[in-house]
């Protein structure tokens, strides 16, 4: 199977402190396959050993897409290798490389200043949960027309409209 993940980080900040968010998305039904929080910046070894357990999880990716991020440089790629994904650094200043976790991003900070978030890494991570079972069960999502992305993972296709045309409708017959 020919599956492209993308894979980022995203900085939260929750009054005076900062969270780190890893994000693994998958480039086909742009589902959400990763949201964990952590403390600290990760590492490249964090890092590995995350798209490694979700590997696991969901089944080995041909490519994996990164940013030219610390976490993402030569230890990151050497244990890509090891595992068999072959990791792909997106070009310098070239943001639309990684696009679909960007756009992804755009929609997560605005549902992020809505939200109530808890002060603690477990508080954090729980709506997370409850942002990425929203993001890929309920969101609609225009690039996949219409359907959601776990429906897009799952390989449904919508039903065929129905056309209605104004000759099309029926005449009625009423006999008195």
């Amino acid at each position: 199977m020919n599956r492209v993940w993308h894979i980022d980080l995203l900085s939260v900040q929750v009054l005076w402190l900062r969270f780190s968010v890893a994000v693994i998305l998958d480039g086909f039904s742009r589902r959400l396959l990763c949201l964990r929080v952590y403390r600290r910046t990760p590492r490249a070894c964090d890092m590995a050993a995350l798209v490694r357990r979700m590997a696991k999880e969901l089944g080995r990716p041909r490519f994996i897409i990164s940013d030219h991020g610390t976490q993402f440089r030569r230890h990151f790629c050497r244990a890509m290798k090891m595992t068999g994904i072959i990791a792909v650094q997106a070009r310098v200043r070239a943001p639309y490389l990684n696009g679909k976790l960007e756009r992804a991003f755009r929609t997560f900070r605005v549902w992020w200043r809505l939200v109530l978030t808890g002060l603690t890494q477990r508080g954090i991570q729980r709506r997370l949960d409850q942002f990425g079972a929203w993001f890929n069960e309920h969101r609609a999502h225009s690039a996949l027309h219409g359907r959601t992305p776990q429906e897009a993972w799952e390989g449904r296709v919508l039903p065929q409209p129905v056309p209605i045309r104004a000759r099309d409708q029926l005449q009625p017959q009423i006999e008195i």
